[in-house]
């Protein structure tokens, strides 16, 4: 039994007026499942929009291969369905023309669902599956956000590595490639020990080329991230990958591993909700 029908099941028994009766039929390994799994009931009626609502929070860059596919008549139709915001995005991707449709709320709940589909894996849970984790609390963050979070994480491997620049004139191009929240958040991790290392960016060898430099804190940041979501649940690594541009997104999924130290999982997470709660992304 997969997680969605465990969890449908759960859900059934464990609100109905005769759950005791509902028990007595399943297996006592499945009774004690039933019983032991540490997740709120959930109406089962509301799994489906549940899916289809995060449709608002996938960046527009993942639609674009299908909707080029289709004619412009059509693409615009599925277009409409989106947010303004992604609208606008897709409407430079595919060089269209200003004039959209505006469908029927039946209609619309129709081509969203069929859009869903044409990205979303068939395992996919919804969100309200999702094992209970401090770390489901980035499923409320823009893709904006989500990007300031890793540029902030990818601190952590370079002050691992700045103690060994003796180059000054090194040490200032560094600190021109970053950000002023990189910056800030880079000073006080350099009062610290770094807990997680992992293979060095390779900053002494560096050449100087600023989009070097910014790639490689950006797949830094990227690792940290995935390797601290690795853990929770593959349906929850696509929403987060999902919320991302497509190459981000595509390079969050290649980096989402189990990590080699037993601990580091937990240290990275640490980290992640230290930063939410500095940058109050947290509610």
């Amino acid at each position: 039994m997969d997680e969605v029908a465990f969890y449908t099941l759960r859900s059934l028994v464990m609100s109905s007026q005769k759950k005791k009766d509902l028990l007595a039929c399943l297996s006592e390994e499945m009774q004690t499942k039933i019983q032991t799994a540490h997740k709120e009931n959930i109406e089962v009626t509301d799994t489906e929009s549940s899916i289809y609502e995060q449709l608002d929070a996938i960046h527009f860059s993942w639609f674009v291969p299908y909707l080029r596919s289709l004619t412009e008549k059509d693409a615009k139709l599925f277009i409409s369905c989106f947010p303004l915001q992604q609208i606008q995005g897709l409407k430079e991707a595919l060089m269209l023309s200003q004039s959209f449709p505006k469908p029927t709320v039946l209609a619309k709940k129709y081509l969203t669902q069929e859009l869903f589909k044409t990205i979303a894996p068939e395992n996919l849970i919804p969100p309200c599956f999702l094992p209970q984790h401090p770390l489901l609390a980035l499923l409320d963050l823009s893709t904006t956000q989500l990007n300031t979070l890793i540029e902030l994480l990818a601190m952590h491997d370079l002050a691992a590595e700045i103690p060994q620049i003796i180059s000054t004139q090194k040490l200032k191009l560094i600190d021109n490639a970053l950000t002023k929240e990189q910056s800030i958040y880079l000073k006080k991790l350099l009062t610290q020990k770094e807990p997680v290392i992992f293979k060095k960016i390779g900053i002494s060898e560096w050449n100087a080329d600023l989009e070097v430099l910014k790639n490689a804190l950006i797949q830094r940041g990227m690792n940290r991230l995935a390797k601290a979501i690795y853990p929770i649940h593959t349906s929850f690594t696509w929403y987060i990958s999902h919320r991302l541009e497509m190459e981000k997104g595509k390079l969050l999924t290649k980096l989402s591993t189990a990590t080699t130290a037993p601990q580091a999982a937990d240290l990275l997470k640490d980290q992640i909700l230290l930063l939410m709660k500095i940058l109050n992304y947290q509610s």
